[in-house]
């Protein structure tokens, strides 16, 4: 099992990425019906990934969670 504790002292940061609906090629084949322009971006999701890696030394986010401000499933 993997244990951020184990690689910390090696300046090794460990943080989840847990998002909501991201307008991917795996959502557009979903059976439910969605409003892809009220999903998450792919590139919404590679500025939070770029945030973590900008982060002082000291400093580590360990969760990021992205949902949509609107909800993107068509009723």
């Amino acid at each position: 099992v993997f244990c951020r504790i184990d690689v910390r002292e090696y300046g090794i940061k460990v943080c989840s990425i847990m998002p909501g609906f991201v307008n991917t090629p795996m959502l557009h084949s979903a059976t439910q019906n969605f409003n892809f322009d009220k999903c998450i971006q792919s590139e919404d999701i590679a500025e939070g990934v770029l945030y973590i890696l900008r982060t002082p030394y000291n400093v580590c986010p360990t969760e990021i969670k992205y949902r949509p401000q609107y909800t993107p499933i068509l009723k």
